[in-house]
This record gives structure tokens, sequence and C-alpha cells, in this order.
């Protein structure tokens, strides 16, 4: 599901080439998740809330698309670097990931009001909130994303560094969701949401280290038809249902939603490549995609510290003040430090790893 550009080279490269429909997807779901967040499910439409008409299909849709890049990078990196030095890669990954979301933690507890205390903030601390969930922890908002992510990073590098086989790939992954499954249901460990999205993570994964071919199948018009009517009843479903998740597990909304995520992938993976033929949306692409790390952890505590200075307190102002003004500067901000930081910790002679 990448383009040409990405299709297995003959030899283990040293460089890796920027695709840019990894940066238009990256761009949509940024946009979407500061529209999802920004208080505008508030509004009715027929005189039913947006939050109970598509709040959970936008909420899968975003986050899909994030966790199946993270997952798509891993496998590109391995494939075109070859076998890696594991100890390596997850020193650059600690530095890449942790201090940026240490401070975001921090601000989530100080301007938020977020409350952790004691052992909580500590395994939020070290980005174990997923994996000690829910028998020592409650995730909170937005940041339980990075708990996942560190927590699939953990289990997928060694898996696909191991085999050069995409089938003894997914029988491990296979195997590890089945454990998962056990110490889920034994010991109260490892919070749910890691079951909705491990698939789609090591779904990006297989397809980046492994992939050779296919866009021709993509782009089959039965292809896409059968995507849009996927996620058109998936998408239902989870309307109907009018849950994110559930605390036990129901593997047809499970089901419903891993589906509605792939398809709903497929169509925008289509989209980006319609639209990167054009200079402007490459270019904006490009410049947002570069900060999306630090706009998803950072949007909420900005928005905050802006509102703070807003002399307007009722909903609708607030959602307009987001919208074109917070979210604004979040993303110039994300876009202007996120490379900054990255260039400090990447040391002379190294590239980074996406």
């Amino acid at each position: 599901m990448v383009s040409e550009s990405a299709r297995q080279p003959s030899k283990p490269q040293t460089d890796m080439k920027r695709i840019l429909e990894i940066d238009i997807l990256r761009t949509f779901a940024t946009l979407l998740l500061l529209l999802h967040h920004s208080g505008y499910y508030q509004f009715r439409v027929s005189g039913v809330r947006l939050k109970h008409l598509i709040r959970i299909p936008v909420g899968f849709a975003l986050l899909g698309i994030f966790i199946f890049l993270s997952g798509y990078l891993v496998g590109y990196y391995i494939r075109r670097k070859g076998p890696i030095k594991l100890r390596q890669y997850y020193s650059r990954r600690i530095l890449r990931l942790f201090p940026p979301y240490i401070f975001s933690l921090i601000l989530y507890r100080e301007v938020l009001g977020i409350q952790l205390e004691g052992v909580d903030f500590w395994i939020h601390f070290f980005g174990l909130q997923i994996l000690l969930a829910p028998m020592f922890s409650r995730p909170i908002i937005t940041l339980w994303y990075v708990g996942l992510l560190i927590l699939c990073l953990l289990i997928v590098p060694p898996i696909l560094n191991r085999f050069k086989k995409v089938s003894y790939s997914s029988l491990a992954f296979v195997a590890l969701f089945i454990l998962a499954t056990i110490i889920h249901e034994q010991y109260r460990l490892i919070d749910i949401r890691f079951f909705y999205f491990f698939w789609i993570f090591s779904l990006g994964a297989l397809i980046g280290r492994y992939y050779t071919s296919g866009m021709e199948l993509l782009k089959h018009p039965l292809s896409i038809i059968t995507s849009i009517i996927i996620v058109s009843l998936t998408g239902y479903r989870l309307f109907k249902s009018q849950n994110s998740y559930y605390d036990s597990f129901h593997w047809g909304h499970l089901l419903w939603a891993t589906t509605y995520m792939i398809s709903f992938i497929h169509l925008a993976f289509l989209a980006a490549s319609s639209l990167k033929r054009m200079s402007n949306v490459k270019r904006l692409a490009t410049w947002i995609s570069g900060g999306t790390y630090f706009t998803y952890i950072l949007h909420r505590p900005i928005w905050d510290l802006l509102i703070f200075f807003f002399p307007y307190t009722s909903d609708p102002a607030t959602f307009s003040f987001k919208i074109f003004v917070g979210s604004p500067i979040v993303i110039f901000l994300s876009a202007k430090l996120q490379p900054v930081y990255e260039r400090w910790i990447t040391k002379p002679g190294k590239r980074k790893l996406d």
C-alpha cells in the first residue's frame, strides 16, 4: 500500500526515501485529530449531536492512519537497512519519543489538571500505561497512544528483524495476539485498546517489511468498491454501538473496528496517491507532517494555554478559537520545533529513522 518508490530494493539501502503519500496521510490524520478534539461534536444535525453520529468512526479513522503508518515505517526501515542492531534502534527511538512525551505528560498534569499521582505517574512516565492497564493504571486521554506505540515497538521490530518471510512473521503475530489475550483475561494486564490496534500496526509493519507489488489490485475498481461498502457498513455498526471500546472483549466490535480502519486506510491512500500530483498539496503536506508527533502530544495543553487569554467561554466560541486560531498556532509551532529537535538528537553522519 505504498508508492513505486517504496518497492523492494535489490539490496539494503543506506537512505530513507521520502514517500509523499505518507506525508499526505499524516497531514490528513493530523487535521482530523485537531477537528476531533476541537469540540465540534457539540453541534447538531437534524436535532442529533454530531457526537452520536460520527465521533467513533472519525476517531478510528485518524488513529488507524497514525498507527498503520507507524507500523509501516518500522517495517520499511528494516527492509531498506537490512538486519538492524536492535539495541541501537531502540536507543534512538527512545531518544526520539520520550523527551517530548515526558514534557507533554507534565503539561497534561499541570496545565490540563490530569490526575496522575504516585505509581500511576511513573507508569505513564515510562510509557507503560497500556501494558499495565487496567490492573495498575488507567491510561489518560490522548497520551495513551504513546503507550500503545511503545508496546508495539517493543514486540514487532524483533520479529520483523528475525524473519525474512512474511508467513513466519504473520504466525508470530498471531501467537503474540493469543498470548496477549490470555494475559489480559487472566491477569487484567494489557489495555483493551491494544487489541483494537495491534493488527493495524502489524499490517503496516508487514507491508513495509515485505511488500513488493499489489498496487494494481489496490487500484482495481472492484477493490475500491469493496472498501467503500465495508467502510459504510462497519462505520454504521460502530455508530450503532455508541462505544469506542468495550472494557472486556467484544469480538464483533473489535472485528468491525479493525475492518473499518483497514478499508478506510485503503481509500485514504488512494486519495493521497491522487493528491500528490498537486504541488501545493505536496508542499503543505511535507510541512505539516514534519511536526505530526509534536502536534499530537502537545495540541491539548497549547490550546488550554491559549484559551486562558481568550475572553469568551461559550462552546461555539471556544470551538472557533481552537480551529481558526489554536490549530494554526499548534501546527506552526510543531512544524518548526519537531525538525529542530530531530536534528539536535541526530548525530553527525547518522540519519533519522523515517
